[in-house]
């Protein structure tokens, strides 16, 4: 074997290796993409059950109080979490419509698309791509404003209970 013969043959197993690790990292990606995703939806439906359990049990300590000043803070954080809880299923629809965006993105570039329409492939996938980021964009701000609006209703939440202390011990 000559010396140039052994340096390609170097060369090559080298590129080999090369491309086994992007595949190892490629997977490796994919699989913290898929944890991490799995990870947020499931904090998504946490925060989703600790607003609901919030105003039921807001409801329950006020059921026998008449209306009062004092209870604005506690209007106002009952306002939040309801909010809070549809910006988690917004969210949760955002992510399905992606999921599904990218089902439809494999099947054009494998060639198993089901619309006979006249645009090109390239035309179809990069269109369903960007509907994909457009989605991703909008349910990240949806993610950050249930996270925000859930703990600002647990400010409003302690600063009522606080009112209501000053207020009993007041009379």
């Amino acid at each position: 074997m000559s010396l140039i013969q052994k340096i390609l043959s170097i060369s090559l197993h080298f590129g080999l290796l090369k491309n086994k690790a992007c595949n190892i990292n490629q997977m490796e990606q994919e699989d913290l993409k898929r944890r991490f995703r799995s990870m947020q939806e499931k904090y998504v439906y946490y925060v989703i059950a600790l607003c609901v359990s919030s105003l039921g049990y807001s409801i329950y300590i006020t059921l026998d109080q008449p209306l009062k000043y004092s209870q604005i803070p506690l209007g106002a954080a009952v306002l939040m979490w309801g909010i809070s809880i549809y910006c988690g299923l917004r969210f949760l629809t955002y992510v399905l419509s992606t999921i599904y965006a990218k089902y439809a993105y494999n099947n054009v570039v494998i060639g198993n698309d089901p619309d006979d329409s006249s645009k090109s492939i390239e035309q179809k996938a990069k269109g369903i791509m960007r509907a994909m980021e457009a989605n991703q964009e909008v349910a990240g701000k949806y993610f950050k404003w249930q996270k925000g609006l859930f703990l600002v209703g647990m400010v409003l939440f302690f600063v009522w209970h606080v009112l209501e202390m000053y207020f009993r011990t007041a009379k």
